[in-house]
């Protein structure tokens, strides 16, 4: 999912000069698994926990993902005679511009990092899990970046043992 947002974003900065007549359908799907963490006795669930348990902590974390300024150059076909009389190629003219190049984030360095807190804390199970994935405005580049967000509450699952 996140992968795809920084698709988007990186497609409508590049093609903001350009006149789209067709998008073609699409279908994406997006996942995430517990597997590793419920091979290690650790619950993670969007519900409360219904059986017996000690309460640990809330727990929230953020990533954002790195982000790099570059040169492009972009070419576009000149329209009007007017434009063309003054250019020397005729056809094109090219400019050079800077966009932000967005690289992707890793939902599970963030849900590893909780998973370790919550251990580290005593917990064994994630509860209320809740994942969000703002576009975040950064006034220093001018940018918005897309973060991902993971609360939740930690629990130790007394009726286990």
């Amino acid at each position: 999912m996140i992968k795809l947002v920084f698709l988007f974003l990186i497609s409508i900065i590049l093609f903001s000069c350009a006149t789209i007549d067709y998008i073609p359908e699409s279908v994406s799907v997006s996942e995430l698994s517990f597997v590793k963490y419920a091979e290690q006795d650790y619950l993670i669930t969007l519900e409360p926990y219904l059986g017996k348990y000690e309460s640990i902590g809330l727990v929230s974390g953020t990533i954002q993902p790195e982000a790099n300024k570059i040169k492009i150059e972009v070419k576009r076909r000149l329209k009007y005679s007017s434009e063309i009389k003054n250019k020397s190629d005729n056809e094109y003219e090219i400019k050079t511009k800077k966009i932000w190049l967005i690289e992707p984030v890793d939902v599970y360095t963030l849900l590893d990092s909780i998973y370790y807190k919550s251990i580290e804390m005593g917990g064994n199970a994630l509860v209320n899990f809740k994942l969000s994935a703002p576009l975040v405005y950064h006034f220093e580049g001018e940018v918005n970046l897309p973060e991902v967000n993971i609360e939740g509450f930690i629990i130790k699952r007394t009726d286990l043992e």
